[in-house]
């Protein structure tokens, strides 16, 4: 075990702690999960979806009702465990296909503004594109939108769940114009980290969305990354950029994706 290893060891040892205390028996099966497949089974079997497979935020303390924007993030959380193949995403991706927009958009009550509406689509473009559950001209209605809306100075908005959206689809769903956001996406999402506008954690988190530890245009090394992450970590086991329960799981997420098992492992 290298010395980045055992700090990410007692990092996420403070982040049980954390998971412990709350009494959610969902975040603890989320947790086990980051590294034991049966548990990551578990957590995905445990998810039930509404009439019509739309799925709850499994770590929402008061949803408002299934819909687009919290099957979102319950992907989210089954996309950080790799578990995108069950059962239970079938149905979600079924419900939000046949809901999407004849311009390709997704869209949710709780969501009144076009940037919301355009970030969750992205998400939802980059989650569904990881299911075998998808179909093609879904992926391609979705992409069509995105580029309808994409924009130079819509990057440079400041917007980190923008640039995260369109990272996100297009890792998943490479598009004809995928070069020219990766690269102004990534050089943003790293003016703003440099600046300070974007934190280490969440930084992260957009690295794990892309499944990579590397993004054209942001020059970004892992180990500085991770050194950000561990330095935003509170007593309480919770990161200073979201302190509530997700936002633990999906930082512990990102260290456990970006800091892999054998260096954090003894000899």
């Amino acid at each position: 075990m290298n010395e980045l290893g055992a700090r990410v060891v007692a990092a996420l040892a403070r982040v049980r702690e954390r998971v412990d205390a709350s009494g959610d028996e969902l975040a603890r099966s989320y947790l086990r999960g980051l590294e034991d497949e049966a548990a990551a089974d578990a957590f995905a079997a445990s998810l039930r979806s509404a009439p019509g497979g739309a799925l709850a935020d499994p770590f929402d303390p008061a949803p408002a009702g299934p819909g687009p924007a919290s099957t979102a993030r319950a992907l989210e959380s089954l996309a950080g465990l790799g578990r995108m193949d069950a059962p239970v995403v079938e149905g979600a991706a079924a419900w939000l296909m046949s809901g999407q927009g004849a311009d390709g958009s997704f869209r949710d009550p709780s969501l009144a503004g076009e940037d919301e509406r355009l970030e969750l689509t992205a998400t939802l473009c980059g989650l569904l594109a990881r299911t075998p559950f998808v179909r093609q001209r879904t992926l391609v209605a979705a992409a069509a939108c995105l580029e309808a809306h994409w924009s130079v100075e819509r990057a440079q908005a400041g917007r980190l769940a923008t640039l995260a959206g369109y990272l996100h689809a297009l890792s998943g769903f490479p598009a004809e114009f995928a070069d020219e956001v990766f690269q102004w996406c990534g050089r943003e999402l790293e003016r703003g980290y440099r600046t300070g506008a974007f934190d280490a954690p969440s930084v992260a988190r957009v690295f794990v969305l892309c499944e990579s530890s590397a993004l054209p245009g942001a020059r970004i090394a892992r180990e500085e990354l991770v050194e950000g992450v561990l330095a935003a970590q509170a007593p309480d086991g919770s990161f200073a950029a979201d302190p509530t329960l997700r936002g633990t799981l999906q930082t512990a997420t990102a260290l456990v994706r970006l800091v892999p098992a054998h260096e954090r492992r003894g000899p």
